[in-house]
């Protein structure tokens, strides 16, 4: 690690390392420190030696055609494949069909950019209040609550509903309705960034907490 770096990003998560590098092509002597053993944050792919297919524990695929994501694996010549197909879904610890995605999106729609800001716990608690909420309605609810904590890593007592109208309209720009997988999984884009990173002479500490700030 440089004993004077110019900038300290705190975490090589894949918006940390997109920093990295535009900091690093600047010219600036930048350092990243990563709690983890790796880096990627939320990318984390491993191949399967049976199946000869990448298993994704993190980012599972591509959503749509966001440039900057794209730009990238077609620069290095990397096979995307659009994935079609059912959805399944675990139910009472048993895998099946998912069929509550209408439910879920008529919640999601109510949400309402001209009205007051507030968290999407305090939307979902307000929204479509009846007096004994059906088993498939209380589901609905449970299954938008785990829709906005896992895709999109938010917290939802604390998110806000003005930003997830935000991000649902910017979907519709990328064609987010859609989605593909790169070749080896996302460990492509992470190796090109570890290409990057090194042609940017960034120094990268990995297995480093950061506890405090001064």
């Amino acid at each position: 690690m440089p004993t004077d770096p110019d900038v300290i990003i705190i975490g090589a998560g894949v918006a940390g390392l997109s920093a990295a590098i535009e900091l690093g092509r600047a010219g600036l002597a930048v350092s990243v420190l990563e709690a983890r053993n790796r880096i990627g944050g939320r990318v984390f792919t491993l191949q399967d030696p049976v199946l000869q297919a990448p298993i994704e524990l993190g980012a599972e695929f591509i959503h749509g055609r966001p440039p900057e994501i794209w730009n990238l694996l077609e620069k290095h010549k990397v096979k995307v494949t659009e994935i079609d197909g059912e959805n399944w879904c675990v139910r009472d610890d048993r895998p099946g069909t998912c069929d509550f995605f209408s439910e879920v999106d008529a919640i999601l729609q109510q949400m309402d950019y001209r009205k007051p800001d507030q968290s999407f716990m305090d939307f979902l608690e307000a929204c479509c209040r009846t007096a004994k909420p059906s088993a498939r309605q209380r589901e609905a609810k449970e299954r938008a609550l785990g829709y906005v904590s896992g895709f999109n890593a938010a917290d939802p007592s604390l998110v806000s509903v003005h930003w997830l109208v935000k991000g649902m309209r910017a979907e519709e720009k990328i064609e987010g309705d859609r989605a593909f997988r790169a070749e080896h999984g996302y460990q492509d884009l992470i190796e090109i960034f570890s290409q990057q990173l090194r042609d940017a002479n960034v120094s990268i500490q990995t297995a480093t907490v950061v506890d405090s700030v001064n």
